[in-house]
């Protein structure tokens, strides 16, 4: 499911089953998947996302996501976008990206869809962490873990499936 404000319901109310939005992560200035529209939007006010209420709702299914050590830098798609030319260095750009949701051209969604399914294709597949049951293959000891019905091994459960879920590269190091 995806939310809006309020205030998009114009443009919301126009989407449809089958249309594709693009996912565009401020912060880092980069697309980190793409959605499909499965089902018609709808108003709700209950709370189910920390950083807002986001009334207008759309079914949505993930088409693809990239970690954000992969997602797509807005920098490299400079000449491939109508707004965001070769030579361009203004922020008139931030536009088309950060009022969401905007329909875009055709062939400036393709240039992004072609990078993100690009990217996807390379991303190696996630590391599992073996149990703590299960040989392991590398000659190492198993991995021991506290129990799961405590609160610190549920903690421990919680941030192995995160290290194992983000790049190697996020996590840092004790120095940094």
């Amino acid at each position: 499911m995806i939310g809006f404000n309020a205030g998009k319901a114009g443009t919301v109310s126009k989407l449809a089953p089958g249309d594709r939005i693009l996912c565009y992560v401020t912060k880092v200035a980069a697309f980190a998947g793409a959605l499909e529209v499965t089902g018609p939007h709808f108003f709700d006010e209950r709370p189910i996302w920390t950083d807002g209420v986001f009334p207008l709702r759309l079914p949505v299914k993930v088409l693809h996501s990239l970690p954000l050590s992969h997602a797509i830098q807005i920098r490299a798609l400079r000449g491939k976008l109508s707004f965001l030319p070769t030579d361009h260095d203004g922020p008139g750009w931030t536009a088309h990206v950060r009022s969401s949701p905007r329909r875009w051209k055709a062939g400036d969604a393709a240039a992004v869809m072609r990078a993100i399914r690009a990217m996807a294709k390379r991303i190696p597949p996630p590391r599992r962490t073996p149990r703590a049951s299960e040989p392991r293959t590398d000659g190492e000891r198993p991995v021991q873990r506290g129990p799961t019905t405590m609160r610190g091994g549920r903690l421990i459960s919680k941030a192995v499936k995160i290290r194992d879920a983000e790049a190697p590269e996020l996590l840092g190091s004790y120095e940094s």
